[in-house]
C-alpha cells in the first residue's frame, strides 16, 4: 500500500461543489447523482468545515482497512480504491460472481466537477442516501467529504418548516440539513473511514463484507441450540442486507459468557417481552427456527438491539437503538 497521505498538507482550492446520490430502485446496487448549485457564502461555511474535517482526521489512528475490524474511538480505516477492488476480485472469484471490479461512488467522486447533471427545485424533494461536499486541490485532482444520510430527513419529520424575518412564513421549498460530521473522505485513491456502516452502504457494488459470512455463520450455528436450516437462512439474509452483516459480524464476535448468557430459554423470555411471538422463532423441539425477514429479528434479538441490552443488563439509549426490520 502506498505511503498514507498527510491529511493536514491537501491543498484545498476555494472550489466547492455539492454531490446528491440516491439508489434507482429499492434493492438496488447503482447509485445516481448531481450536483446542487451553492452560493460563495455557503461555499465558503463549507470549504472551512472541509479543513477543521481534515485536522480532526489527522489527529485519529491509522488502522488498516478490515470489514471484520471494529473501529475504537479515535480510529479511523484506512485503505485505497485498488485494494477494496482487489478484495473485491478474489471475494467474488471464490463466490463464482461476476462483478465489474469497481465502484459507482469512487467514479462520482471524482468526477464531480465535469458532471452536467444539477438538480432542479423538484428532484430535490427525493430522499437521497447521501450527499459529498467535493473540493478541487490546488495540486490538481479532489478530495471528498461523504456523509450517508439524507440532508432532508430533518425537514420532513413532520408538522410545519417556518422561517423568522420580521414575520414567521412556511417554507414550501426543500430545505437541507447537512451533518457536522462526515463518514468517508476520499483523497486520489486513498479512503479514510470513519463509519463502517456508512462505507459499507456506500460501496455495496464492491460486497466487501460478504467474504466473512459463512466463518460467522459458524461461530452463530455453533453457540446457540438450533434447527438445520437456520445457518442457511442467515447466509442467505445476510448477503443480500449490509446492516444484517453487520449485526452478524458484531454477534459473531461476543465472548463466551456473552453466549452463554444467551441461552434459548432466555432467547425465548427477551422475544416475548418485546411483544413477539416466540412460536414464530422456534421449531416444535425447542430450537431455534427462522427464515426470511424474522432473521433480521432474531440477530437484533442476539445483539441487545432493544432498547437495553436484554442479555448483559447494559444500559442503552432508546434514541440511539431502534428496532428497525
Amino acid at each position: 500500500m502506498d505511503e498514507p497521505t498527510d491529511w493536514t498538507r491537501l491543498d484545498l482550492a476555494d472550489e466547492v461543489t455539492l454531490v446528491l446520490g440516491f439508489r434507482p430502485r429499492p434493492g438496488s446496487k447503482n447509485l445516481t447523482a448531481g450536483r446542487v448549485e451553492i452560493k460563495k457564502d455557503l461555499a465558503d461555511a463549507l470549504l472551512q468545515a472541509c479543513r477543521r474535517w481534515l485536522l480532526e482526521l489527522q489527529t485519529k489512528t491509522r488502522v488498516p482497512y478490515d470489514s471484520d475490524l471494529h473501529l475504537d474511538p479515535g480510529e479511523y480505516l484506512r485503505t485505497t480504491v485498488s485494494e477494496l477492488t482487489q478484495r473485491s476480485t478474489i471475494s467474488n472469484e471464490l463466490a463464482d460472481e461476476e462483478s465489474d471490479q469497481g465502484t459507482e461512488l469512487y467514479s462520482i467522486l471524482s468526477t464531480a466537477f465535469d458532471s452536467d447533471d444539477w438538480y432542479t427545485a423538484p428532484e430535490l424533494r427525493r430522499n437521497f442516501l447521501f450527499y459529498a461536499i467535493v473540493v478541487r486541490r490546488k495540486s490538481g485532482g479532489t478530495v471528498a467529504f461523504v456523509k450517508q444520510s439524507s440532508p432532508q430527513r430533518v425537514a420532513k419529520a413532520g408538522g410545519w418548516m417556518t422561517i423568522f424575518s420580521d414575520t414567521l412564513s412556511e417554507v414550501d421549498r426543500p430545505v437541507f440539513v447537512l451533518e457536522p460530521d462526515v463518514d468517508i473522505v476520499v483523497s486520489g485513491e486513498e479512503i479514510a473511514v470513519l463509519r463502517p456502516l456508512a462505507f459499507e452502504r456506500l460501496f455495496a457494488d464492491l460486497e466487501l463484507s460478504k467474504e466473512l459470512i459463512p466463518e460467522h455463520v459458524n461461530v452463530i450455528t455453533s453457540s446457540i441450540s438450533c434447527g438445520d436450516d437456520l445457518g442457511d437462512q442467515l447466509a442467505l439474509i445476510t448477503s443480500r442486507k449490509v446492516r444484517a452483516r453487520r449485526l452478524l459480524r458484531d454477534i459473531s464476535s461476543f465472548t463466551a459468557d456473552q453466549w452463554a448468557a444467551r441461552t434459548n430459554e432466555k432467547i425465548r423470555e427477551v422475544i416475548s417481552r418485546r411483544q413477539l411471538e416466540p412460536d414464530d422463532f422456534f421449531d416444535e423441539t425447542g430450537r431455534l427456527a427462522v427464515e426470511g425477514e424474522q432473521v433480521v429479528t432474531l440477530l437484533e434479538v442476539l445483539a441487545s438491539r432493544y432498547y437495553t441490552s436484554d442479555f448483559d443488563e447494559e444500559e442503552m439509549r432508546a434514541d440511539k437503538v431502534r428496532r428497525r426490520l
